[in-house]
């Protein structure tokens, strides 16, 4: 609405009338559950765009700005974190119905299949084009996926972007986004030949999130398009498909506007009952005065003799033609009124025959004049067969007559537009029905691709950014503080909004197998991933793989894949290499870079040698200098020597 805000207080205001008169208990869990209505403001300020808005654009520039340098100086390795993507991607899909170690597979190797191969068939490019698939790389949104900064502008976003290109995120992230775009897409589009019926529980549920019913399915399943020998399910194919087919799903539109013209055609029926009315009133007196005339003519007739008498039965017969064409405009009103008995079956075919009856009354009410002018024009010329009484009294009638055919005409004209306006609009209004319901069910679909996609390859979204955020704007300092506290900690609390909480609550209120095998696997495969992440680290660094007996370990690994896996680089060591404590270390990189400068700065102060230190500090705070690739051999050709030298005895 135009005042979305005030609409938005006025239901949450609403809720709590309701609640506070009816059960109480209800009001309290609803106020406990919103922190008496700030989380739904907090959401409000997220979502309308207001905490992006800058309060300070020099303060927001400069905030924007330490995190980028954070991001090109501590997300050198962020590829190798992002391996636990793999365990939070197949449990998506296990959710929706897939097999979870299969899926395990195809999201380690699918990825790694791409960043060795990025050239695509022609018919695989079409299908994700079809999904609605959009390349992040190219968006230059990537990186949301770990900081609060969902806009960064100029040349912060360029260097961003490279970096994330450079150290291979990008094309990984990217990868994991086709793959589990097309595992969904073909998923689906091998089970569409089944009813809604033989569908399994989790298939339906799945569905149900996005409004997607047994009807529903009956007609989306239908949008196949095929690539490369296999079916899949996409949006643009059900884009494609017939209008007809999404009449049931339709029905209750398409009956309201009929139910509408129904009702308009009720009022016209009761105005045909007073046209009928005047039309009977006027067609009885110009047929009694047309008698009369017929009357007095037959008389001259049957007094005439020869070519006068042939003259005047011609002019009986042309007035009996008047006398049709009145018969014939009062039945057409007759008929009006008789039909809006049948209002039920006022259809297209009935508008279609209504306009042909009136097609008819019009012509009729043409030739009622052309007949009158005609009989007029023989009176005038047997005028003196005829007798002056008898011209007089005609000449009245023809002027009735007349007015008559005119008026007739009128409101015949009338009722025919209103009916051409209705069958003109009427297939059309329908034919828009049908087209906004098939984009309407292949927004659905697509919806449904794009959260999923959103759950299976975690990015960051409004609800986790209101978490953050608060409702506090860029470029105020609190806004800037706890941007800069959450740094690295989005994609954690992302990761237990939308997978660890999809487990726990996706499943309905009572809890089942489903749900306990579902957060199982969830944290297994988090928990083996995790591993596997730091062992990587390790190898990248020449350290040796820390050991399976140690319980810090699996807690370290756990932390890893259960979405602390770029901020674990800072809680289980980076940096905290300097000496830095666990709160510093929490508060995040930034605070962590201060006390690190305040610490290096204090040891020079005391007179102790700080060269080895100095260098390490600024090597790892150099940007793009931490890329996973070139960190070992950096180390191992030039810093360790130079810090050996510097200072000895340090390594």
């Amino acid at each position: 609405g135009t005042n979305p805000e005030y609409n938005l207080r006025a239901v949450v205001d609403a809720i709590r009338s309701r609640l506070s008169r009816s059960d109480p208990d209800a009001l309290r869990k609803f106020d406990d559950a919103t922190r008496s209505g700030k989380r739904i403001d907090n959401a409000y300020l997220e979502v309308s765009g207001q905490t992006r808005r800058a309060a300070s654009a020099r303060l927001a520039a400069v905030g924007q700005g330490i995190r980028v340098w954070n991001t090109l100086t501590g997300l050198g390795g962020a590829v190798v974190s992002a391996v636990t993507d793999v365990p939070i991607r197949a449990s998506l899909l296990r959710y929706q119905g897939q097999s979870y170690l299969q899926q395990l597979g195809k999201g380690l190797l699918g990825p790694l299949t791409r960043l060795a191969d990025s050239m695509d068939s022609a018919d695989r490019k079409a299908m994700l084009s079809a999904t609605g698939y959009f390349n992040e790389v190219s968006m230059g949104n990537l990186a949301s996926r770990f900081s609060p900064d969902d806009t960064i502008p100029g040349a912060f976003n360029r260097a961003t972007n490279t970096f994330f290109k450079w150290n291979l995120l990008a094309q990984w992230t990217d990868s994991m986004r086709r793959s589990t775009l097309e595992s969904m897409a073909h998923y689906w589009g091998g089970i569409a030949d089944r009813s809604h019926a033989q569908l399994s529980d989790r298939n339906r549920m799945a569905l149900t999130r996005f409004r997607i019913g047994e009807k529903e399915w009956g007609v989306i399943s239908k949008g196949i398009t095929e690539a490369d020998g296999r079916n899949f399910l996409t949006p643009q194919a059900v884009r494609e498909l017939p209008t007809d087919l999404f009449a049931p799903l339709a029905h209750e539109r398409i009956n309201a506007l009929k139910t509408g013209l129904l009702e308009r055609f009720e009022r016209r029926a009761k105005q045909d009952a007073r046209e009928l009315g005047w039309v009977s009133g006027r067609a009885k007196k110009l047929r009694e005065g047309l008698a009369s005339a017929t009357s007095k003519l037959n008389e001259r007739i049957a007094k005439a003799e020869g070519k006068s008498a042939t003259e005047l039965k011609d002019l009986e017969a042309a007035m009996s033609k008047l006398d049709e064409r009145i018969d014939f405009a009062e039945g057409y009103w007759q008929q009006r009124v008789e039909r809006s008995q049948n209002v039920g079956l006022y259809g297209k075919r009935s508008l279609r025959n209504a306009g042909i009856d009136e097609g008819r009354a019009y012509e009729s009410a043409k030739s009622l004049r052309a007949d009158v002018r005609q009989v007029s024009r023989d009176v005038e010329r047997l005028k003196k067969e005829l007798g002056k009484e008898f011209v007089e009294r005609w000449q009245a009638r023809q002027e009735d007559l007349a007015a008559f055919a005119d008026q007739t005409d009128e409101r015949v004209r009338m009722r025919a537009e209103k009916t051409a306006a209705e069958i003109g609009d009427l297939e059309p209004k329908i034919d828009r029905i049908l087209d906004d319901t098939r984009a309407q069910m292949a927004d659905r679909l697509q919806q449904f691709y794009a959260d999923d996609l959103d759950s299976a390859v975690i990015s960051p979204d409004a609800r986790t950014n209101a978490f953050i955020r608060q409702g506090q704007q860029a470029g105020t300092p609190i806004g800037e503080a706890l941007r800069l506290f959450w740094q690295f900690k989005s994609f954690g609390i992302a990761i237990m909004q939308r997978a660890f909480l999809r487990e726990l609550r996706g499943y309905g209120p009572k809890a089942s197998m489903s749900q306990a095998r579902g957060i199982a696997m969830l944290m297994l495969g988090s928990l083996g991933f995790g591993y596997m992440a730091m062992t990587l680290k390790d190898l990248i660094k020449g350290k040796t793989p820390r050991p399976l007996d140690n319980p810090k370990t699996w807690t370290a690994a756990m932390a890893q894949g259960g979405g602390m896996g770029i901020y674990g680089d800072f809680l289980f060591g980076e940096s905290s290499r300097m000496g830095g404590g666990f709160l510093e270390t929490l508060g995040g990189p930034t605070v962590g870079k201060l006390a690190d400068t305040k610490r290096l700065f204090d040891a020079a102060k005391s007179g102790e040698d700080v060269g080895a230190q100095a260098l390490r500090f600024a090597v790892s705070n150099t940007p793009g200098n931490n890329l996973f690739y070139t960190r070992m051999a950096v180390d191992y050709l030039f810093l360790y020597e130079l810090q050996e030298a510097m200072n000895p005895g340090y390594l």
